[in-house]
């Protein structure tokens, strides 16, 4: 599908998320002679640094987005709304792009399940937009 996307001449944007933890401890391991060392490390504390992006192959970075806190589904939904219209305010979209439909290709996470309804809901059935998902 994405490479009857591409042979159309679509806008194609990748979009991907990560978590980080920001709270790292370093701490030294102890052991008796002739037993393995152990590290006790204390639970982690503090929320995740959730880092999102999406790229094109066209404008390199379309949009990107540092959150604290863990991924969640309305926020994964109004990125995705908000590459949407990024892309078509860009100058390179309207020049090459125009008529031509925006395809955003997510990774097959439970998260994004609710995305495209969410999407349909905000935006209409009328936008040229097309939300792919990548299989394991």
């Amino acid at each position: 599908m994405l490479i009857k996307h591409i042979a159309d001449g679509d806008y194609v944007v990748y979009y991907d998320e990560s978590n980080n933890n920001l709270f790292c401890i370093r701490l030294q391991g102890r052991a008796v002679k002739g037993e393995h060392c152990v590290v006790k490390r204390p639970p982690s504390h503090g929320k995740n640094l959730k880092v999102q992006c999406s790229v094109s192959t066209e404008d390199v970075l379309v949009l990107h987005q540092l959150r604290r806190g863990s991924i969640c589904m309305e926020e994964d939904a109004e990125f995705a709304k908000r590459a949407y219209t990024t892309i078509n305010c860009l100058e390179s979209f309207q020049r090459h792009f125009e008529g031509r439909k925006i395809v955003i290709v997510l990774d097959n996470v439970p998260t994004h399940n609710p995305t495209e309804s969410r999407l349909e809901e905000e935006l209409g059935e009328h936008i040229e937009l097309d939300l792919l998902r990548l299989v394991p």
